[in-house]
């Protein structure tokens, strides 16, 4: 059902079970008493809320450090996917981080998803998805807003690419 809270359906669909055993035998380290897990990128904003929801909701005693998106001096936000990029196809992904950093709080999400899908596909790009969510519950939004999460992902050539930006 449209609108149905990302976390039920994580939950549904045993995405939990299946993280918490990732999650409780290889990715956490300890520091005092206390374990806490580094996620490596924000890049893939999506599996970072849902990793801490359910640290939250299992109760697990966990810090969640995750990673700040690191960019290139372009803007393109670094993947090892970059490297499969023809240096068109690095151009055409620039439009990524310009797109996410012209959308402003206020704005009406049907129109700035319209507007972005355009832009993309006049790039060059075959757009997978432009979503605007909350940036805590992951639950779809109608206005832009302060704390507002915009996820892009595209197929670049061959390439799938994500990126996105809290604002």
């Amino acid at each position: 059902e449209e609108g149905e809270d990302f976390f039920a359906s994580a939950i549904a669909a045993r995405c939990e079970g299946i993280m918490a055993k990732s999650v409780s035998q290889e990715s956490i380290y300890r520091a005092g008493s206390r374990g806490f897990l580094w996620i490596k990128y924000k890049k893939d904003y999506q599996q970072a809320q849902v990793i801490k929801r359910m640290a939250r909701d299992l109760n697990f005693d966990l810090d969640i450090v995750v990673a700040p998106i690191v960019r290139e001096k372009s803007g393109l936000a670094m993947s090892s996917r970059n490297t499969y990029l023809s240096d068109d196809e690095r151009e055409r992904a620039l439009a990524l981080s310009r797109l996410l950093k012209s959308v402003e709080p206020g704005r009406s999400v049907k129109a700035e998803k319209v507007r972005i899908s355009k832009a993309l596909e006049k790039e060059g790009l075959k757009v997978d998805y432009v979503e605007f969510v909350d940036g805590e519950t992951l639950a779809d939004v109608k206005k832009t807003a302060k704390g507002v999460c915009v996820l892009l992902a595209v197929f670049n050539g061959k390439t799938r690419l994500i990126d996105n930006r809290v604002l």
